[in-house]
């Protein structure tokens, strides 16, 4: 989801895009819900052309605001992290 999305079906992955080719190790992405339970699944991985993509999946999520944290090593070694929420209006469909 984008920042500040508000959402009517859930997502079952969360991507960020990079300007800049990632490392595939020292780079990791979480998801919260509001009570700060990690709903994110597993540990993210780095993916799609020129490995530019950061992506995790995520437990069906319910109705609510999710928190988005984030930290990258690009592979030229530079770090940065960041956050940002988006929101679910809907429940998910089965």
């Amino acid at each position: 989801p984008k920042v500040g999305a508000t959402l009517t079906v859930a997502p079952k992955r969360v991507k960020i895009w990079f300007d800049e080719a990632l490392s595939r190790t020292g780079c990791s992405l979480t998801v919260k819900n509001t009570a700060g339970d990690i709903v994110s699944l597993g540990t993210a991985t780095v993916t799609g052309r020129n490995n530019k993509l950061l992506e995790i999946g995520v437990k069906p999520l319910l109705p609510g605001t999710y928190h988005v944290y984030w930290h990258a090593l690009s592979a030229d070694g530079h770090r940065t992290e960041g956050d940002y929420q988006f929101t679910v209006s809907k429940t998910p469909r089965n």
